[in-house]
């Protein structure tokens, strides 16, 4: 073995040798710390730590008792914590003190009275009210619109009353229609005369409408008649139904003129209809099928 190799053999021995001496130095300093943290009681087993100050005094007395002096004493002094959870204190907010007042006499008032000083008058005390010259006049709302009243003769003509036979000039609803919310009839004549129309009386109506249904007939001018179906449901005259309304031949103005020719005329409201439906056809469905239907 040549010199070389007995220097490394030598070398690895001591590393060795330092490694296990050091990994004892370790292990004998962590025995020793938890030695010295469970004989002063620094670890507690639920879950908090408790902190110690602890303080050692010792003075030694070697070759003090021939001296005169005492023996060695030794002073110890600990202080120790626990912390836990706290809570936190609603905050105590002291009343207001209450005062109980009672009234002063009459006496007690007119000394107080007694003692400010008198309350002259001035002559710039009194003015009087200051009113504004002119008043805005308030706002009215709508036009003033100026006219004589009554106007004078021959502005306006009274309308001209055809001396004729007596005519329908036109009448509503006619033919197919969606919605027919009343009946109108209008003549070339006045039929009634120029009074209060809503206190006629139906037997005043030379118009009769099949089928009968419960409405009120109003003249709304002296030549125009309507007719309003009575419902609190709807306001409109029902549906999918065939109307005839007829106004008999004979049937006199105001003025005593008569209809030559019964007027007669037609109109429907139309029918209830399907507007989508389910299952659809020609489909398979099953024993118990979902059927809709929307009208």
């Amino acid at each position: 073995m040549s010199q070389a190799e007995r220097s490394d053999k030598k070398r690895q021995r001591r590393l060795i040798i330092g490694g296990v001496v050091s990994l004892f130095v370790l292990i004998a300093t962590g025995l020793g710390i938890w030695f010295y943290q469970q004989r002063n009681g620094s670890g507690s087993g639920d879950g908090f730590t408790t902190p110690t100050l602890r303080s050692d005094t010792a003075v030694s007395g070697i070759g003090l008792e021939g001296a005169g002096f005492s023996s060695p004493t030794t002073t110890t002094a600990s202080l120790l914590i626990s912390l836990s959870e706290g809570q936190s204190l609603p905050d105590a907010v002291a009343a207001n003190p209450l005062v109980t007042g009672d009234p002063l006499t009459e006496d007690e008032i007119a000394q107080i009275l007694a003692r400010l000083p008198e309350l002259t008058g001035e002559i710039e005390d009194e003015q009087p009210f200051n009113l504004p010259d002119e008043l805005l006049p308030p706002p009215r709302p709508g036009t003033t619109i100026s006219q004589a009243f009554p106007p004078p003769p021959g502005v306006a003509a009274p309308p001209t009353v055809v001396d004729g036979p007596l005519e329908v000039l036109r009448y509503t609803p006619e033919g197919d229609i969606g919605l027919a919310p009343f009946l109108n009839v209008t003549f070339n004549q006045p039929m009634v005369p120029l009074t209060d129309l809503t206190s006629l009386s139906e037997a005043d109506v030379p118009v009769n409408l099949t089928p009968d249904l419960p409405g009120t007939w109003q003249w709304i001018s002296p030549q125009t008649l309507r007719f309003e179906f009575d419902s609190t449901a709807v306001d409109r005259l029902p549906m999918a139904t065939d109307f005839v309304a007829e106004i008999p031949a004979g049937t006199t103005s105001a003025s005593g003129n008569a209809l030559a020719e019964t007027v007669r005329w037609t109109f429907s409201t139309p029918p209830v209809q399907v507007v989508n439906s389910y299952p659809p056809q020609y489909e398979p469905q099953p024993l118990e099928p979902v059927i809709f239907i929307a009208f």
